[in-house]
């Protein structure tokens, strides 16, 4: 089965935040592993993960979600 760019993009819409800028800094460790052959693109991809670990260093996208998923938990079972 291939997924298109398209549906791609609707399923990454339906992410938070948070899985968003996961998403992205796995992809550009991924693409940095491969010879880019969009050049621009990638670069802006870079840039944009880059520019995210600056902005955010204490940032552990990987922390806060599973934090995130506990509160939902916890919220969940006080129903």
């Amino acid at each position: 089965m291939t997924v298109t760019f398209d549906e791609v993009k609707r399923l990454a819409a339906r992410l938070t935040t948070n899985e968003k800028a996961r998403l992205i800094d796995e992809l550009a460790d991924e693409i940095q592993q491969e010879p880019p052959s969009l050049p621009d693109a990638w670069q802006r991809l870079f840039a944009l993960s880059a520019d995210f670990r600056a902005a955010h260093p204490q940032a552990d996208v990987t922390a806060q979600l599973e934090a995130d998923r506990n509160e939902r938990q916890r919220l969940l079972e006080r129903c």
